[in-house]
């Protein structure tokens, strides 16, 4: 990664915590255009925040996309939330996934108490 990707990478994370929702969501749709390894930490915290839905899920799939045991223990949670839509995106965003705890988590979905989440596990 440049030296340009990094600082671009600087400037949005901070957005991931504006007051505006559309300032989240471009922010969170930006790094997840970038898959940013810096980025792991915020993108997390939206997902686990769970305040604007649609930058929640641009959260889902970036953290998805990068693999990192960080990012993979953050949707191990999510997997776990009380909304079958969280539940939902995240086995979508693991579901090409070969990492073994991508795996894991995805066996996991299994034993979600939806059939619908059973299903796309």
């Amino acid at each position: 990664m440049g030296i340009l990707e990094r600082e671009i990478i600087h400037a949005l994370v901070p957005h991931l915590a504006d007051e505006e929702p559309a300032i989240r969501r471009s922010a969170a749709e930006a790094l997840e255009r970038v898959s940013a390894l810096e980025a792991v930490a915020g993108l997390v915290a939206i997902v686990e925040q769970a305040v604007d839905r649609e930058a929640q899920l641009r959260a889902i799939y970036a953290l998805g996309r990068l693999e990192t045991a960080e990012a993979l223990a953050g949707l191990a949670r999510a997997v776990k939330s009380p909304h079958e839509g969280t539940r939902a995106a995240v086995v979508r965003a693991l579901s090409g996934s070969s990492h073994p705890q991508a795996t894991d988590i995805l066996l996991s979905a299994l034993e979600d108490q939806s059939p619908d989440i059973k299903i796309l596990a």
